[in-house]
């Protein structure tokens, strides 16, 4: 059956006045789950736009985990004949660099089933902007449509349908429906281009990710992104897992197993000693997999990501699941993309069923860790359709990511930061270091099987309840937590949102100490994962922490637990759902603080001296901002005025909180300056108790080393 494109147009058209005029969005993103993916509107994902925008982040909330260099599509046709008449042979279209083509975004949307949590820090409003729509009725969690067209060559529409869960089951994948029209339209305008035709059109879905950044940096030789050292391989589904333990969730199906193309990082042999020495300071060689971070142990690269298709038009007259799709299942390394080289021409690359070679060391004949390679491409290809204009075809599938749990990458990782440098303690040496990491394979695995499980119930699993708007304000020796829905104990929100049952079970709070993000350089080598301080019941929606040490930035979040009763058909039937551990975590930072003294005499001044060792900053200064000097039992209110030993004012800081703290931020001077080394004075003038009466002046000493 042709479908008949006035109707398909017409679908578009109205998408596009939708979307386009009230909402402007030129990226998607869905970010409430374990993974954050962010999509821009002309088909081209990289880190390359918006400034490095990261398409692909895993474990989302974790300190430069992005991971993704290059997603994207790629067409190829055997003929196709152009608007003046001239038939191409093998034309092919890729948005990128050094191809021919490029993308033109049309609309993007993305739509959330509840409105984003208020979240207020210190009085601040800091709720997350959205740029979107709020419909409870859609699906899953974040929903979004994504609309783009080939420019130069074909003229061929793609419409993508994506859905993101907060289920913890299903935060661990992406779900994607492409479909594809040839409408003959390459130009900017909206007109039919080419001459009608029948072309035999093949694609692939291109899917390169790099270790993330934070790992890259710790490499030797590497700044960031771009010189990976990431394999890519396949494998079946029933072949690799046990499916004793872990059968195909999805019964009854033509498609009755899935080929899963995958990434992970393995050794390199370049890089024998870690970053920062040389093999003479070292006893034992490095190995890279999962990059263990010299200074700490924590694993850095552990993740495995990858895709699988889970659904393929047979024709563009038949939607049924052709299974004997993909076709490919490839590797290409970024050198021979934009090189183009395909290993022989690029229709058998994309079509060839036996183009399933195996990793790229046993293809090349060379040791794996012997390999100096750049990232690589994971590819699976799909076709070829024979389309006339007006005809379309779909293809369903999955990105999603794996990894040992985080907190064992922390905990493992110092084991292996004791064996590699000969320290005392629990010790794991390399050979248990990575066939740990290799069990984030299974982990991909099951991802993939859930979201194909969910792909089968037409995107439409158990859903968990909203997230709470959150308060958070520091106090006198203390930090005061309010949470909850509008309205309170009578609001929508603790009913479940497919049944309609109020299933609310209880509220969780977890805390965070120093930087916002899990793992951030500014925590100094220190693990502070958020971690769970309470459970509430519906009624009790606030909470004074009062073991908050005085100084030390925290952050927070709340979520909603509901009770299971109304989980009758998920993976797991009965399980208690929790919302997005992502969704009101609050980005600015509170702090305890002691209330303002009545006193100018006793000021204490925290580090002193305070001291920057070289590489890796000071491990005594204060998690979260360790770059930062702390003033402590001051007057209520009063004037910290900084200067050198010779009397040359740097630094003025009002302090009007009524508290006893106040910080210099940064160690910067006022003219924009690091201070250097040397003895300062510090003068506490203006001082005035809460009273308002006057204080005497102050002078203080503190020393800084660099």
């Amino acid at each position: 059956m042709r479908k008949l494109l006035s109707g398909f147009l017409l679908s578009f058209c109205i998408i596009i006045f939708t979307y386009t005029a009230t909402n402007g969005q030129k990226v998607g993103i869905h970010d409430l789950g374990k993974l954050k993916v962010i999509y821009q509107d002309n088909g081209w994902n990289t880190l390359e736009f918006y400034g490095g925008l990261p398409s692909f982040t895993y474990p989302n909330g974790f300190y430069q985990r992005e991971m993704l260099q290059i997603w994207q599509n790629v067409f190829v046709a055997k003929q196709w004949t152009n608007a003046e008449g001239e038939t191409e042979n093998m034309p092919y279209w890729t948005p990128t660099k050094n191809h021919p083509g490029f993308g033109q975004g049309i609309s993007v949307v993305t739509y959330k089933r509840f409105e984003p949590p208020t979240i207020i820090v210190n009085g601040m409003d800091i709720t997350q902007p959205f740029i979107g729509k709020v419909d409870p009725n859609i699906k899953s969690d974040v929903y979004g449509e994504w609309i783009w067209k080939t420019l130069d060559v074909f003229g061929l529409k793609s419409r993508h349908q994506t859905w993101t869960y907060t289920n913890q089951n299903h935060d661990d994948y992406i779900l994607i429906r492409q479909d594809i029209m040839f409408t003959g339209d390459y130009d900017a305008d909206d007109e039919q281009d080419a001459p009608d035709q029948t072309i035999e059109l093949a694609w692939y879905d291109g899917f390169a990710p790099d270790i993330s950044e934070e790992a890259a940096k710790s490499l030797p030789s590497r700044t960031g992104w771009g010189s990976g050292h990431t394999w890519v391989d396949w494998d079946s589904y029933n072949n690799y897992m046990d499916t004793d333990e872990w059968p195909l969730l999805v019964q009854g199906r033509d498609r009755n197993d899935l080929l899963i193309s995958y990434s992970y990082n393995d050794d390199d042999i370049e890089f024998k000693a870690p970053k920062g020495y040389t093999e003479s300071q070292v006893t034992k060689y490095y190995d890279s997999r999962g990059v263990p971070d010299p200074k700490t142990g924590m694993f850095l690269g552990a993740t495995y990501a990858g895709l699988a298709i889970f659904h393929a038009d047979k024709s563009a007259s038949d939607t049924n699941d052709d299974i004997n799709q993909p076709k490919s299942l490839a590797w290409q390394e970024h050198g021979d993309y934009w090189g183009k080289i395909w290993r022989g021409e690029l229709w058998n690359f994309v079509t060839d069923s036996n183009n399933r070679p195996g990793p790229m060391w046993e293809y090349e004949g060379f040791p794996h860790n012997e390999m100096n390679i750049g990232n690589m491409f994971m590819i699976q290809g799909v076709g070829p359709y024979n389309l006339g204009i007006g005809d379309d075809f779909t293809s369903v599938y999955a990105i999603g990511a794996g990894s040992i749990h985080e907190d064992l990458c922390y905990t493992e990782g110092q084991k292996w930061y004791n064996w590699y440098w000969d320290r005392p303690g629990e010790q794991l040496d390399d050979a248990g270091k990575n066939a740990l990491i290799a069990q984030g394979k299974d982990s991909l695995f099951v991802n993939l099987n859930n979201a194909y499980w969910s792909y089968s119930k037409n995107y439409d699993i158990p859903d968990p309840l909203p997230a709470p708007d959150i308060e958070v304000a520091g106090g006198p020796d203390q930090i005061e937590i309010k949470w909850g829905y509008p309205g309170g104990t009578d609001n929508r929100s603790f009913k479940d949102p497919d049944t309609g049952v109020d299933d609310f079970d209880k509220w969780r709070l977890y805390r965070k100490k120093g930087a916002f993000d899990v793992d951030a350089i500014t925590d100094v080598g220190a693990y502070y994962p958020y971690e769970l301080i309470g459970t509430f019941d519906k009624g009790t929606t606030s909470f004074i922490d009062n073991t908050a040490q005085r100084g030390v930035n925290y952050h927070y979040c709340v979520t909603a637990v509901d009770d299971g009763t109304q989980n009758t058909s998920g993976i797991f039937p009965g399980q208690k759902l929790e919302s997005s551990y992502y969704a009101n975590r609050t980005k600015l930072n509170a702090v305890a603080f002691k209330p303002g003294l009545n006193s100018s005499d006793d000021v204490v001044i925290v580090p002193n001296p305070y001291s920057i060792s070289t590489g890796w900053g000071n491990m005594l200064n204060w998690p979260g901002a360790p770059n930062e000097i702390r003033f402590m039992n001051l007057p209520a209110y009063c004037t910290l005025k900084i200067y050198t030993a010779t009397g040359d004012i740097i630094k003025t800081i009002p302090h009007t909180s009524g508290s006893g703290d106040e910080a210099w931020t940064n160690l910067r001077t006022d003219s924009n300056q690091y201070p250097a080394s040397g003895v300062y004075i510090l003068v506490v003038d203006d001082a005035k108790d809460l009273n308002k009466e006057t204080l005497a002046k102050k002078i203080y000493k503190f020393v800084i080393v660099r």
